[in-house]
């Protein structure tokens, strides 16, 4: 009888440290940051500039970032982020990957490379083969990464010409 009551006593003791723990430490969320990261594609893809979809739906209802955050996801995405925040969707332009250096295949290589056939592995050999630093590698690692089928390779006359980005 002792060990039961004394089993209770630890119980309602932790119970009641617990209880006090939740009140103290209790950390308030928006609840409009769920619903947010509900309505958004669900990548992860960090193509928005954030940590992942959980980060950017933090950042649209602190005001640092857009409706239109999502690259992955729609204007129907767009559309249902606004009226969540109950702002105006705006208009949302898709957003092109512009490089200046027009580099990709057409610019000239600094060394020839003859290793594994990974953008990673050519990254790191400094920048890349090509002069241009920011144009397409070309290896494909996008390609294989990317989970909706987004990107393609476009070969012209037998050789990789461009990666190109599919709408849709």
């Amino acid at each position: 009888m002792i060990s039961i009551l004394a089993l209770m006593g630890i119980g309602a003791t932790c119970g009641t440290v617990l209880s006090l723990a939740s009140k103290i430490f209790y950390v308030w969320e928006d609840p409009r940051i769920a619903e947010v990261e509900y309505v958004l594609a669900g990548a992860n893809c960090g193509g928005c500039g954030y940590a992942g979809c959980s980060a950017a739906a933090v950042g649209v209802v602190a005001g640092k970032a857009p409706p239109s955050v999502c690259v992955v996801a729609g204007p129907e995405t767009t559309i249902q982020v606004a009226e969540v925040m109950g702002v105006d969707p705006g208009s949302a332009e898709p957003r092109l990957s512009l490089n200046e250096c027009e580099g990709g295949f057409r610019a000239a290589n600094k060394f020839l490379y003859d290793g594994v056939k990974s953008c990673a592995a050519m990254a790191a050999m400094y920048g890349g083969q090509r002069v241009c630093t920011i144009g397409c590698i070309g290896n494909g690692d996008c390609i294989i990464s990317c989970q909706f089928d987004a990107i393609v390779q476009e070969f012209v006359g037998g050789t990789e010409a461009a990666l190109a980005f599919v709408e849709g």
